[in-house]
């Protein structure tokens, strides 16, 4: 069958190894209700050695828009690259191969595009979801402000403006004006990325009849991991771009330094540690208050609960890491050498 000429969106699914998943997030795009003549998805496969390559090449195989290209970097801002070097459509779309698309995602977001022409890029709710006990919990806690800081593509509800989108969709013309994504970046290159739009004076705006269910961390160490990673490659970020830095990026690392207090807390009086065993308190309350409001009927609270201090702490100390790893990326100490 011919290849697509023209479509309106150029889907890019970077993925590796996500055998698991790629079925289902595949399918959810047959099931999209805008004709498969308006769009076209690219497969970027990260060198997968889990069986993920043979799904995407049976894809391919029976799909007439269908593209596979090889990401031998291995990382998510070079798999979107690839994408955009073959990419057709007047706008492409980011998707995750461990995520579910709402099938009336991609017919929407062509509407709310062709109504609003100042809208140079286009995100709606991404929803965290898990399969086991732990992972639900997990994901009952990612959902929430407290958790993450409150980025609005994970709470919102009402259509606004924003600087942040998940699993965005972009005007492809963005790219020839503000450059590609950075791949010297290994994680948060696609918030770099929506930085960029914003400080170059793109309109960026948030549905919340757009939704996408990704599947979260299914364990408290992949979580960890992640968590760690993203803090310490936001300092890099924060180091190429000074004014990105916002407050929530900063607290957990405080937050992990006020709980390191406690080997010099215990050799002062019980008045200096009873002033830091406050905030502590504090937050164990803050704790349980937000483990009841992400309860779920099907969402055990203690789960939930006990995310919240593994993301902080994770987050924190990545930050941390990244500041003893990037200190040097920064203009202030370039100036001074």
């Amino acid at each position: 069958m011919a290849k697509l000429n023209s479509p309106f969106f150029s889907i890019i699914l970077a993925f590796r190894n996500e055998k698991a998943f790629l079925e289902d997030c595949l399918d959810s795009f047959d099931r999209q209700t805008l004709p498969k003549e308006m769009w076209e998805i690219i497969l970027v496969d990260g060198c997968s050695d889990d069986g993920s390559r043979e799904i995407a090449d049976n894809y391919v195989k029976t799909h007439h828009n269908a593209k596979l290209v090889d990401n031998p970097a291995m990382i998510a801002t070079a798999g979107w690259n690839r994408g955009l070097q073959v990419a057709l459509g007047k706008y492409f779309c980011l998707a995750s191969g461990h995520s579910i698309t709402d099938k009336h995602f991609l017919l929407k977001a062509k509407e709310i595009l062709e109504n609003n022409e100042d809208i140079h890029a286009l995100g709606g709710r991404v929803i965290k979801i898990g399969l086991n006990n732990i992972s639900k919990g997990i994901a009952a806690a990612t959902n929430t402000t407290f958790a993450m800081g409150g980025s609005y593509y994970r709470i919102g509800n009402k259509p606004r403006k924003v600087n942040v989108i998940g699993n965005g969709i972009y005007l492809r013309k963005l790219v020839d004006m503000i450059g590609l994504y950075d791949e010297s970046l290994k994680r948060s290159g696609d918030w770099e990325f929506n930085y960029r739009v914003c400080a170059n004076g793109f309109n960026m705006y948030f549905d919340p009849e757009l939704r996408i269910k990704v599947f979260t961390r299914a364990d408290y160490k992949s979580i960890f991991i992640q968590q760690f990673r993203t803090g310490f490659w936001k300092v890099k970020i924060w180091a190429k771009h000074p004014r990105s830095l916002l407050l929530r990026h900063v607290i957990p690392s405080l937050f992990v330094l006020w709980l390191l207090l406690i080997l010099f807390v215990l050799f002062f009086n019980k008045i200096i540690l009873t002033v830091w065993l406050l905030p502590l308190l504090l937050y164990i309350f803050a704790l349980m208050i937000n483990a009841i409001k992400a309860y779920k009927e099907d969402v055990r609270w203690y789960y939930v609960m006990l995310t919240f201090p593994v993301i902080h702490i994770a987050y924190g100390l990545g930050f941390i890491a990244g500041l003893f790893r990037w200190w040097k990326c920064f203009k202030i100490f370039k100036e001074s050498e």
